[in-house]
């Protein structure tokens, strides 16, 4: 038997995996719709104990649901990367997409998610702004303007700068002007640095001057960066994976554990953790002992809840720092695997230099631009100085050719560890071992079985409350007929004036009372049931009136 035979048809698979999560979302959206139901009723009952809370819950799932679908559909692999300040994240990711999209320095510079997404489809960075988006960060400029004139330009800086934000730049542009001007779609590295820059910062001042910032906990859209695949990554470009979203985060620290800037990023960061299927966390190889590999590790903590310590993968970076008495690659390894539970092993945990990766791949791409001279390239002194060192300059650097760079370049990438980080991690799993990336697939199914279970547990949840609330009012309508029955008794026996006059018909109210009371029936039911009570007593004067008061005492 051919062995091809064995193996499992890639697109019969992703078609069955689109199948059970269109299924899911359609039961889940059908469940919801009789919760629905029984919500207005209860409304209309003037019930008490509404279902607000449980729709809007499932309607998030289902929302949640429906996003991941889509993501299958386009074949999506999303990696969200998580790191201290100064770790090297933003270098990393440069590094990947092969130019320098994302900005970096010295303290904390991500404050919202932003995704940057690896597709066929493009040929040049475009940064793609949601319009609800944009309409919200020119609100809160607005409001931060006005903030900042009551409190004046130097006591301002002076807050900003108690904050670790010492930029008088920008807190003199924000005062100076009470509109901003954003587009949908920024083109060119330089400007999609340039308009990121400015959001983050827009938003770390709203933080700092207690600008209202309650959208960020409910927002759908997140800044998305649509990039060509990287020479590196042209292993997947033929997969069949559809795109490779990287997912650039604010530190997990400052969003969980520090409540200081109060943005309401939990949801945020969370919704991005929830849709990743690989959480790469990036430790500063020269940090590794200290205070900063602590608030890593309730990073890490706060991850596991999420997506389980299977999904986590370690890249300790700046290696190119170790020195010789620094600890050795095994001792890395055991340091991970005691501090985080993550498991010691070369499949798991990277050593990498983001800036040696960097020089090579930003190289790469400034080659692929038609560049056919090193020596007119930007790019080629900081390889070179890398690669050949003090003799860069005195000896080789008018002298090389394209085929000297690149062997440069493919040399400096290897040492960079970068090489065997994408293909461990990324490439093979998704291109060997599981074709179209069916890694990924397999992490929305067991995230949307999860939900599923979640939406199963509330609709047993509410079915057992409506069988204890049917079996109350079965009770109560059997006692109301043996009321009745007494009722017709005393009736056929002509003394039932006595005593419908006095403890029966006050016995009737008040039983029909404790049911309003209770939200089992309606004033509508309630008058109902008197009129029938009226026309099966009698027609005497007395009981019409008194009945017509009981009614008009309880509407």
């Amino acid at each position: 038997m051919s062995n091809n035979l064995l193996q499992p048809d890639s697109d019969a698979l992703h078609q069955s995996a689109i199948d059970v999560i269109t299924h899911v979302g359609n039961v889940m959206s059908e469940g919801c719709a009789i919760l629905r139901e029984h919500d207005r009723l209860l409304a209309e009952n003037q019930g008490g104990n509404r279902l607000g809370a449980e729709i809007k819950a499932i309607e998030e799932d289902i929302r949640h649901v429906n996003e991941k679908l889509e993501r299958v559909k386009r074949k999506e692999l999303t990696m969200t990367i998580v790191a201290p300040t100064s770790a090297g994240k933003s270098t990393i990711i440069n590094a990947i997409a092969g130019q320098d999209l994302l900005p970096s320095r010295n303290d904390a510079m991500t404050v919202l998610p932003t995704e940057i997404v690896f597709s066929r489809q493009v040929t040049r960075p475009k940064l793609i702004l949601d319009k609800a988006l944009i309409t919200l960060l020119r609100e809160v400029w607005g409001q931060l303007h006005q903030k900042l004139q009551r409190i004046g330009l130097e006591e301002a800086v002076k807050q900003a700068t108690k904050n670790d934000f010492p930029r008088e730049n920008v807190i003199r542009e924000i005062l100076n002007s009470s509109s901003v001007s954003s587009q949908s779609e920024v083109e060119e590295s330089n400007s999609i640095q340039a308009e990121l820059i400015r959001i983050n910062d827009l938003l770390r001042l709203c933080g700092i001057f207690g600008v209202a910032t309650d959208f960020l906990s409910s927002l759908s859209e997140i800044p998305r960066i649509e990039v060509p695949f990287p020479r590196q990554l042209s292993s997947l470009k033929d997969s069949g994976l559809g795109t490779l979203a990287l997912v650039d985060t604010p530190i997990l620290y400052y969003v969980y554990q520090d409540k200081s800037l109060n943005l309401n990023l939990v949801n945020v960061v969370k919704k991005q953790l929830d849709s990743s299927s690989i959480i790469l966390f990036v430790l500063d190889f020269t940090q590794l002992n200290t205070e900063a590999s602590e608030k890593v590790k309730s990073d890490v903590d706060e991850v596991a809840k999420i997506r389980g310590l299977e999904s986590i993968y370690v890249l300790i970076n700046k290696i190119d720092m170790r020195r010789e008495k620094d600890m050795t690659k095994e001792q890395v390894l055991g340091f991970v695997n005691s501090k985080f539970g993550i498991e010691a092993s070369t499949d798991r945990v990277f050593e990498i230099s983001a800036s040696r990766a960097a020089y090579a791949s930003n190289f790469w791409n400034e080659q692929k631009q038609g560049v056919t001279s090193p020596q007119d390239m930007k790019t080629s002194d900081l390889l070179g100085g890398q690669y050949y060192g003090d003799s860069w300059r005195k000896r080789y650097q008018q002298k090389v050719d394209m085929d000297d760079m690149e062997k440069a370049a493919t040399d400096v990438w290897i040492e960079s560890g970068f090489a065997e980080f994408l293909e461990k991690a990324i490439i093979s799993p998704l291109v060997t071992d599981e074709p179209l990336g069916m890694i990924a697939i397999k992490g929305v199914l067991n995230d949307n079985s999860d939900r599923f279970a979640s939406f199963l547990s509330s609709l047993r949840k509410q079915k057992g409350i409506l069988e204890r609330d049917i079996k109350q009012l079965e009770i109560e309508i059997n006692q109301l007929e043996i009321d009745l029955s007494e009722v017709a008794k005393i009736y056929d026996n002509n003394g039932w004036e006595k005593y419908i006059s006095g403890s029966l018909l006050r016995k009737f109210a008040a039983f029909f009372q404790q049911l309003l009371d209770k939200n089992k029936i309606t004033l509508k039911w309630y008058s109902l049931l008197a009129k029938q009570y009226v026309q099966f007593l009698g027609k005497t004067a007395n009981l019409e009136k008194d009945l017509e008061y009981q009614q008009k005492y309880f509407k």
